[in-house]
């Protein structure tokens, strides 16, 4: 638990970047320094190499891309595994999508997504097996306002769309933010600000 996992019977300790819980939650290139692979007038490529940290025993690189379009922000990413040994990873971003300067309480939260993760609410560590949102306070498939809402709470079961896109949105009206991914990203995290 915590910043502690084990792969293999082979047990890491992570750096705790959430010292206050204990946990590791804010992945190992946030603070690495990213190198421009390529710049255009509509977007830009990065990337980073790791070799192996504290806890990672796993050498990769790792690009991400940016790109502005008609259609929008598109953000691609890529992770190479540069070892031998099989890497588990994940690719974790933080967009707080608001739609302009409205009020979040104001706004309606829409998410593909099926399930809902337990957790202890002290360490914020899953505590169970992901629940079905049907008939819950968790059930955000077509769309509840933010209003006395609060969330750090992470969705799965995210369904594509006829399109082949997993899609979730904050909209307010006419107008609002969508966010979509991959059909491959069956997971989202919600976080409201209680502010």
């Amino acid at each position: 638990a915590g910043a502690t996992w084990s792969q293999n019977g082979e047990s890491h300790t992570l750096e705790a970047t959430e010292s206050v819980r204990g946990n590791a939650i804010h992945g190992l290139v946030r603070h690495a320094k990213w190198s421009v692979v390529s710049h255009e007038d509509s977007g830009v490529k990065l990337a980073v190499e790791v070799d192996g940290a504290p806890g990672w025993p796993f050498p990769f690189r790792t690009t991400i891309s940016y790109e502005l379009d008609d259609a929008g922000l598109t953000i691609a990413h890529t992770v190479e595994n540069r070892g031998e040994r099989r890497m588990p990873f994940g690719v974790g971003t933080h967009p707080y999508p608001r739609p302009g300067d409205t009020d979040v309480d104001d706004c309606v939260l829409t998410l593909a997504a099926r399930t809902v993760l337990p957790v202890d609410l002290d360490t914020m560590i899953p505590n169970d097996a992901p629940i079905d949102v049907t008939g819950t306070d968790y059930d955000f498939r077509t769309g509840r306002p933010l209003r006395d809402i609060e969330l750090d709470t992470a969705f799965g079961g995210c369904e594509p769309g006829p399109d082949g896109l997993v899609r979730h949105s904050v909209r307010h009206g006419e107008s609002g933010v969508e966010v979509w991914a991959e059909p491959e990203f069956r997971w989202v995290q919600v976080f409201t600000p209680n502010e």
